[in-house]
């Protein structure tokens, strides 16, 4: 019984430890998860950013004819690029929609040089009919830039939502299923300990009475401890009653023979004395 209580408690801790892995492994995913989605929302802004950046200073080129514009437009031109591909690289999912989204921030920035050009080296009127023509210019190219950009956002930002949501529910259920585990092991452990405590002491404390009985001086060799279980304790009070036994058997044979001895001695003394008053 002993071994079964012992195997229940190791049963039960080997499923508790398999329980903390499970979770714990369940929580590093969607904590990747979300982290993963948290990047790609972060290279997305970054996109974003960038490609008002570039707007913004192909506009300034038309308005002030300042040709350091198209630089800073290729330097932010490039910028978004690179986190557009962060972020195809990250999240397979919208991988197609990145790339039109790259495609269609290269027309617009070639639409916005056309226009600048075209502002310095024709006038405003030329300009203004590059930034306004249909399809191919600086406008629309923005407008349709603007609306694939922002589907993709509005589609990756409801993924970071949910991967959020998971996690959060997942941590959730783990603080509330680690509590009542932890309380159903701990009632388990009180409960085996229980048992074994009132298994084994009963019948400790009956030898422990035994024995004192016996450093006393009370010599009641005919006393048993009443106990019949068949495990190790049972065995060990079944063999200190036998040695009760085997003493008890030992000093009935003392006694007997020292009354035989002492039977003895009388009739010697008896015949000692007979010879004595003869001699007389």
């Amino acid at each position: 019984s002993l071994i079964i209580i012992a195997a229940c408690l190791t049963l039960a801790n080997a499923i508790f430890v398999y329980s903390l892995w499970h979770a714990f492994n369940s929580i590093n995913q969607n904590l990747s998860e979300a982290a993963r989605q948290q990047a790609v929302a972060d290279h997305l802004s970054e996109a974003r950013f960038h490609i008002v950046e570039i707007q913004q200073f192909l506009t300034d080129v038309g308005a002030t004819h300042d040709e350091g514009g198209f630089t800073e437009a290729r330097d932010n031109l490039e910028a978004g690029i690179n986190n557009l591909a962060k972020a195809a690289e990250l999240d397979n999912g919208h991988r197609t929609q990145l790339e039109a989204v790259k495609k269609q921030v290269k027309i617009m920035h070639d639409a916005g040089v056309k226009m600048g050009w075209d502002y310095i080296k024709y006038g405003i009127e030329a300009g203004n009919r590059s930034m306004k023509a249909p399809e191919v210019g600086l406008d629309d190219t923005v407008d349709r830039l603007t609306d694939e950009l922002k589907a993709l956002m509005v589609a990756q930002n409801k993924e970071l939502t949910y991967a959020q949501q998971k996690l959060s529910g997942e941590l959730e259920n783990f603080s509330l299923s680690r509590i009542v585990f932890a309380f159903v092991l701990l009632l388990l452990v009180i409960v085996s300990l229980s048992l074994i405590y009132f298994k084994i002491e009963p019948p400790l404390s009956a030898l422990k009475n035994s024995l004192i009985k016996l450093k006393n001086g009370g010599g009641d060799l005919s006393s048993q401890i009443p106990y019949d279980g068949k495990d190790e304790i049972g065995e060990i009070v079944g063999l200190f009653n036998s040695f009760l036994s085997i003493l008890r058997n030992l000093l009935h044979d003392i006694v007997q023979e020292t009354e035989q001895l002492v039977t003895s001695s009388n009739r010697l003394s008896v015949i000692s004395r007979s010879s004595q008053q003869e001699i007389q």
